[in-house]
């Protein structure tokens, strides 16, 4: 009975442990953005998890282009940044 409840009990932390990501839902876990007194900035990091969840669906990009991004980023955090001013005009500079 015990190796039943263990198997069943693994069994359903499988099934359910593999949700669908929302990759709008993770975009918008992943950017930060302030605007405000004519200026912008913005940050976004990415995660090795990233690559898996954002090429996941396409079925243009081989699983062995996916493990090799995340290969190569493996030690690796991606950050960006930036911060933009904005003139009366609308130009804006970086």
């Amino acid at each position: 009975m015990k190796k039943l409840t263990l198997i069943l009990l693994l069994t359903s932390f499988t099934l359910f442990g593999q949700k669908k990501v929302d990759q709008s839902e993770l975009i918008k876990d992943l950017t930060i953005w302030k605007k405000g007194n004519n200026k912008m900035s913005g940050t976004l990091w990415i995660p090795n998890s990233y690559w898996r969840i954002a090429f996941e669906g396409n079925t243009n990009i081989p699983k062995s282009t996916i493990k090799m991004f995340e290969k190569a980023f493996e030690d690796y955090v991606l950050i960006s940044v930036v911060d933009i001013k904005i003139d009366a005009r609308g130009n804006m500079t970086f």
